[in-house]
């Protein structure tokens, strides 16, 4: 009752919105004059851009002239005068004092976000949240609005999450439906800035989605493995920040886990969240009960307020480490759900994930007794592109953890590899096909391209993109990508090639060290430095021998030293 009571609102709320159209179109258009509503456009004084999701559809069929001035928050002058407005087309006005703007229309969403705060990591602070879609569909409520991320916070345009409250304390917080997807308090505004193309982690989810299919769905018909991503301009008291993926968090809600209840953990959520040897199925360290943080997980669920127990995490990964051969692939199925490792090992390949091996992945389990399975998150390296969004240009190798290189010497009948070859060919046939992707790409390209969003992501960030350049790179490294898995996964068991899932190994020396760095490789790689809280402090290259990097510039303290290809190592600055 509550949801059609909802409905007709939102059927009343356009019907409204269309007749107050035409009735201020109606009336202003013997004087040349267009209005545009409050909510339907926003504006950046100090960028001099105003962006307006006005349905021009309504504009362009009510016109039965040309015009010259458009009435917005006052009234501006085009430089000459026009009979009909385009999307993303950018027109030039000015004020009537003069002050000179770029005017856009999108079909986008406009979200802005008021505050007397400064945002911050964490805390959530206080925040006004209004959102207008093109449509006339407006959400005005309270919110808490925090950053999120580890190395993105160290670009300009960050990424938000926000919570919505019933109040200005957040003592209650209260759910709301955005853009079509799912009723929830909780969402994140995923900043994109790393990906040049805007898509990657959009495309990414659609993909896995394709994929893999939760095991328990006839059960749970709404839940749903990895999130939906809708795209909207942000602006945050009127600075335009540029397009955002709204999107829906992967928590027990999303999955439709079982609850905790009388003291009993049924359904379970963890996050990897650090490169450690545990997120990639190597040690199991001892654990700590008191914590909601351990050896590079993040409690997700049960609730940490209600209890934390890591013991069932930790016992998954102690037999990942410790298990014989025997018992390991006897036991392995019934620890994880098999079709669900199946699928994951080659969206990670497919898509080359290398961020998300372990790190960028959750560990969830739907009920007690049943099987563990993965979910992924965090997909903007994906396609061609390392974390920070540069080309990488690697259409060979594989990407695997601990657990995945045990699988891959699983030769029996039925067994991974005979399965993980099944279903990569049945795959090829409908869902991994070059064309398939391709389309993918395409529809979020040129859907952000007619919106003009590359246009004004250059005028926030005064960061150009080059969207053509970019498409073709990663349309050619999808093909070349998709021609070396197909070789791969043609392999007879006994051949299977994963040597290059293997870690290589590196040393780091001196170690602790004041200065100077030296790492002695067995190959040439990438690598990143990041801090204990995952924020990424330098990034570069080293060559096979001895390479040396100047740390000096780093604070006393604990850091951590990442190939792209192999495993993490600890060093100490004094």
């Amino acid at each position: 009752m509550i949801f059609y009571k909802q409905l007709l609102r939102n059927i009343l709320k356009v019907r409204l919105f269309v007749i107050l159209s035409l009735f201020f179109f109606n009336s202003l258009n013997a004087q040349s004059t267009i209005l545009i509503p409050n909510g339907q456009f926003q504006i950046d004084y100090s960028k001099q851009l105003i962006v307006s999701n006005f349905n021009i559809l309504a504009i362009n069929s009510t016109l039965e002239e040309a015009f010259n001035k458009i009435q917005l928050d006052k009234i501006y002058t085009f430089s000459a005068p026009i009979s009909s407005v385009e999307i993303g087309k950018s027109y030039p006005i000015k004020d009537e004092e003069g002050h000179r703007y770029q005017l856009f229309f999108t079909e986008l969403p406009l979200i802005h976000i008021t505050t007397n705060n400064i945002i911050v990591d964490e805390p959530r602070r206080f925040a006004s949240f209004f959102m207008a879609e093109s449509n006339g569909m407006i959400v005005n409520e309270h919110i808490g609005i925090e950053y999120r991320g580890a190395s993105s916070q160290n670009y300009p345009k960050k990424s938000l999450r926000i919570e919505f409250w019933a109040d200005s304390t957040g003592e209650e917080t209260k759910d709301v439906r955005l853009l079509g997807m799912r009723e929830d308090d909780d969402w994140n505004l995923q900043a994109m800035y790393n990906e040049p193309l805007r898509f990657n982690n959009v495309v990414s989810f659609d993909l896995w989605q394709q994929i893999d299919t939760l095991y328990y769905i006839k059960k749970e018909q709404k839940a749903v493995n990895g999130v939906n991503m809708k795209y909207a301009e942000v602006f945050i008291n009127n600075e335009y920040r540029g397009v955002y993926g709204v999107g829906e968090r992967v928590d027990r809600s999303q999955l439709k886990l079982k609850k905790f209840k009388d003291d009993e953990i049924r359904g379970e959520l963890y996050k990897g969240s650090d490169w450690t040897d545990a997120v990639l199925m190597n040690k199991a360290p001892v654990y700590d009960n008191s914590k909601a943080l351990w050896a590079g997980f993040e409690y997700e669920y049960p609730d940490a307020e209600e209890i934390i127990d890591w013991e069932n995490l930790y016992n998954l990964i102690s037999f990942v480490e410790k298990s014989s051969d025997e018992e390991f692939y006897l036991a392995y199925p019934d620890k994880m759900v098999v079709d669900n490792l199946v699928n994951y090992f080659i969206f990670l390949n497919l898509t080359y994930a290398a961020d998300n091996t372990g790190k960028n992945l959750y560990i969830a389990k739907y009920d007690k007794n049943e099987p563990y399975f993965y979910v992924p998150w965090d997909l903007d390296g994906t396609f061609g592109l390392f974390w920070d969004g540069s080309n990488h240009n690697n259409t060979t190798g594989l990407l695997s953890n601990n657990l995945y290189d045990r699988l891959l010497k699983d030769c029996s009948e039925n067994g991974f590899v005979e399965r993980l070859k099944s279903r990569w060919k049945f795959l090829r046939t409908q869902v991994i096909t070059y064309e398939n992707i391709t389309q993918m790409f395409e529809k979020q390209m040129e859907y952000l391209s007619r919106n003009g969003i590359y246009q004004r992501e250059e005028l926030a960030w005064n960061k150009y993109i080059y969207p053509k350049t970019q498409y073709a790179y990663t349309t050619n490294w999808l093909k070349l990508r998709l021609n070396n898995l197909d070789s791969f996964f043609s392999q007879d068991c006994k051949g299977f090639d994963f040597k290059d899932n293997i870690p290589y190994s590196f040393i780091l020396f001196p170690n602790p060290t004041s200065s100077l760095l030296n790492i002695q490789s067995e190959i040439s790689d990438e690598f990143y430095i990041y801090d204990i809280n995952g924020i990424v402090l330098k990034s570069g290259y080293i060559s096979t021998g001895l390479n040396i990097i100047d740390v000096s510039d780093l604070k006393c303290g604990i850091y951590f030293f990442k190939p792209l290809k192999s495993n993490p190592n600890k060093f100490i600055v004094q």
